[in-house]
């Protein structure tokens, strides 16, 4: 697992908004970013924890962050 204290604050923010169930919008407007920004750093995010493209992405990078345990796994 990737220590979280490694990761750019930036990241470190967007990951706990989004455990926090934010959208984008809502972290943009937080963070003073534009939502296209978020999208690009959740982009950067995926690629960081090796999570390729599909179903339920955010709920596989928060699991692989360490925000929610993996009782009962993704396919």
């Amino acid at each position: 697992m990737i220590d979280l204290q490694t990761l750019p604050l930036t990241h470190r923010r967007i990951l706990h908004y989004l455990a926090k169930a934010m959208t984008a919008k809502e972290m943009s407007e937080k963070m003073l970013i534009p939502v296209r920004t978020i999208n690009f750093h959740l982009q950067v995010l995926y690629s960081t924890f090796a999570l390729p493209p599909g179903k339920n992405r955010f709920i596989k990078l928060l699991i692989a962050a360490g925000y929610i345990e993996d009782k009962n796994p993704i396919e």
